[in-house]
């Protein structure tokens, strides 16, 4: 908080400008920062992300010493980068498990992402080899939705297996997120047709489903990823931009 000294010309100031604010207390004239809101819409997603995260550092606490040691060892084999902003680059709409510093990092990364399949958790990091990524292709966008289908032939170990396919509007503000989770069937087993029809739009607690008829004519980017029930994350497939139209 500053004094202020005002001229003949200037006797009282009030109000704010900027990030500041102008006032009198006892004829002393001061200036102060204002104030900052702090947003913290605490939707049931958020909510959802955040007990999740709290649970894994609870659990991870309780891991014996040995269990520990696994999960810095798998976290130095990764040295992800971290993609978690919204810019498109290499790596696609789907994010890293972060980038690793330490064990608890990637044990918590791990359990997201099994959480995100509907997965159970693990205690044990995954065993190598990685999964090979699915493949998405057969894209059909007319009639307002993104039909699609996909095929992952490789399971050696014969683990349960779930794809998840990401989007994300091509539109400032728009963030990535898991938008259809569903069985990998075991070869030569035929997967069926995906059908997406809708996108979240929005932000903080306005944040809604829309259809993209609703929407009209749009971009989105698409990618999927395989997750296996032991943590294990297959290589992303390629990034695809769709335009959604009738």
């Amino acid at each position: 908080m500053a004094r202020i000294v005002l001229s003949g010309l200037l006797q009282d100031i009030r109000g704010s400008i900027g990030g500041s604010t102008f006032s009198s207390w006892k004829n002393i004239n001061y200036l102060k920062n204002k104030a900052i809101a702090v947003t913290n819409p605490q939707t049931p997603a958020q909510m959802m992300v955040r007990q999740n995260l709290a649970l894994s550092v609870s659990e991870w606490r309780n891991l014996t010493d040995s269990q520990k040691a696994q999960w810095e060892e798998y976290a130095q084999s990764l040295k992800l980068p971290n993609s978690m902003d919204e810019v498109v680059g290499d790596s696609g709409i789907i994010p890293t498990v972060g980038r690793v510093q330490s064990g608890i990092n990637t044990y918590v990364g791990v359990n997201q992402f099994l959480k995100g399949a509907g997965l159970p958790r693990v205690s044990v990091p995954p065993v190598p080899p990685d999964v090979y990524p699915p493949e998405l292709f057969g894209f059909v966008t007319t009639g307002w939705g993104i039909e699609f289908h996909f095929y992952a032939t490789l399971n050696p170990e014969a683990k349960a297996r779930k794809l998840e396919v990401w989007i994300k509007g091509d539109w400032k503000g728009s963030h990535a997120y898991i938008e259809r989770v569903v069985d990998v069937p075991v070869p030569p087993a035929v997967p069926p047709v995906q059908l997406i029809t809708k996108i979240r739009k929005g932000s903080g607690n306005n944040i809604q489903e829309v259809l993209f008829s609703a929407i009209g004519v749009c971009s989105v980017y698409l990618q999927g990823i395989i997750v296996r029930n032991d943590g294990n994350r297959s290589v992303s497939t390629a990034l695809y931009r769709l335009t959604v139209t009738a």
